[in-house]
């Protein structure tokens, strides 16, 4: 019944009622908006306004017979079925990325965010991903995303810790070099990070840089050396690891020492998922880039075969 007001269902229910149990209080006319007034029915055993249990349907009887129905429509509320960050923890000025799912719902919109662009993102599909970039600060922002059906909302929040420890932040390939890959680690060595004593045997030419990428475990006080080896005719030169949030990163300025290995013959460097010295500092979750590069191979490409030792990480504090 478009363009028209009526009772709410259970306003109509009681006065049903009253009209079925007590004849004398039964009404004579009706008006609805934009209608004029109209005889009831004056049945004594049909009600002149009743609810169909079966359907919802509200249904008004003049005194010719059924005037209209009114059609009962079930809205299902909105769901927001998932909302969550792909790492739960980033290193400052590092990307990571939101998805979300919704059910029943029009659109969506994003609130809070902290500094991000999260909250100027305007009207969001009711499913979809968006890349963001972490703060240069360390700190934890709350996300939330609220869906709606035009008439009904539901909102839900997510977090995202942005830590100062790992391999550094956003930086690009030293000028004029080309990154390989990147190319995941689990692949490479056929096993998950850190694939301990597994050897992969890489060529890189001049100006190249090798870069394969990883996610950090969350075993505690992890600890392992990405090392190189060769064997005659692999090429002279000196080359260079590092391990870096984003692909490629040899910059001592953006990167931890730590994290940066010597220029050498047969470079490497180490880290750990807890807090050293004398090691790249991983956050558990965070995925980060193995980096080989030569910047001046003799004979133009260097081979090395190189992976993860395991070590133990020994405390710094002396023995009694």
């Amino acid at each position: 019944m478009s363009n028209r007001s009526i009772l709410t269902k259970a306003a109509l229910a009681l006065f049903a009622g009253l009209l079925s149990i007590q004849p004398a209080l039964r009404a004579q006319t009706v008006s609805l908006d934009n209608v004029p007034a109209f005889n009831l029915s004056a049945s004594t055993t049909t009600s002149a306004v009743s609810i169909d249990p079966a359907t919802g349907n509200v249904i008004v009887r003049s005194a010719a017979g059924n005037l209209s129905s009114c059609t009962s429509t079930v809205v299902n509320p909105p769901s927001i079925t998932s909302f969550s960050s792909n790492l739960a923890t980033v290193s400052p000025s590092s990307t990571f990325r939101l998805t979300w799912t919704s059910t029943n719902a029009t659109s969506c919109t994003p609130q809070l965010g902290g500094t991000t662009i999260w909250s100027s993102l305007g009207t969001l599909p009711t499913n979809g991903f968006q890349d963001l970039t972490a703060p240069s600060t360390a700190q934890t922002i709350s996300f939330q995303l609220t869906c709606t059906n035009g008439s009904q909302n539901v909102s839900q929040q997510t977090s995202v810790t942005v830590s100062s420890g790992g391999g550094g932040g956003n930086c690009t390939p030293p000028a004029g070099n080309i990154v390989i890959g990147p190319t995941a680690w689990n692949n490479l060595f056929a096993t998950p990070w850190p694939s301990y004593n597994g050897v992969s045997r890489q060529c890189v030419s001049n100006g190249n840089i090798a870069s394969f990428e990883f996610n950090a475990t969350s075993l505690a006080n992890q600890f392992g050396t990405i090392s190189t080896s060769r064997f005659p005719g692999d090429g002279d030169g000196l080359g260079r690891v590092s391990i870096s949030t984003t692909p490629g990163c040899f910059d001592g300025n953006v990167l931890p020492a730590t994290c940066l290995g010597p220029i050498a013959e047969l470079p490497g460097v180490s880290w750990t998922n807890g807090s050293s010295a004398f090691a790249c500092d991983l956050t558990p979750g965070q995925r980060y880039y193995v980096n080989l590069y030569f910047p001046n191979c003799t004979s133009g490409t260097c081979c090395r075969d190189f992976g993860n030792i395991q070590q133990l990480l020994e405390s710094s504090t002396p023995a009694k």
